[in-house]
């Protein structure tokens, strides 16, 4: 059986350990230069008896898209934006990116950049189909 010290010790050791984890995580997420976007899909499913569950390896194909601020790029964290259906997800993607003005490019034959969803870009209008 370990002395009451060395529970402190290992106690003291694991918060060290924390710590340093954060840290590099901090140091981590001052450095990233991408644009981060979560899609996040419905995991909540009724169960014959009426209480909730989640399925392993299952969800809707609906759910939420979220933005990660990122102070290099100037995008503060907003509300989410929903979407119903698969359908929807590149509209709603369009939607998220026009909010915090972002463009998604690409470069053509002669070097030039060209919008291709997001601000910048013609809007999206779902047709439904």
């Amino acid at each position: 059986m370990r002395a009451v010290s060395d529970w402190v010790v290992l106690s003291l050791a694991s918060v060290t350990l924390r710590r340093a984890r954060l840290e590099v995580i901090q140091m981590t997420m001052q450095d990233e230069k991408g644009i981060f976007v979560t899609i996040r899909f419905w995991t909540d499913f009724t169960k014959q008896d009426g209480t909730k569950a989640v399925v392993p390896k299952q969800g809707w194909a609906a759910g939420s898209l979220y933005a990660r601020a990122s102070q290099l790029h100037g995008i503060k964290s907003e509300a989410p934006v929903l979407f119903n259906n698969l359908d929807e997800l590149m509209t709603k993607l369009d939607r998220l990116l026009r909010q915090h003005d972002i463009s998604l490019v690409i470069r053509d034959d002669k070097g030039n950049l060209v919008p291709r969803l997001g601000k910048s870009y013609p809007k999206w209008t779902w047709t439904g189909t």
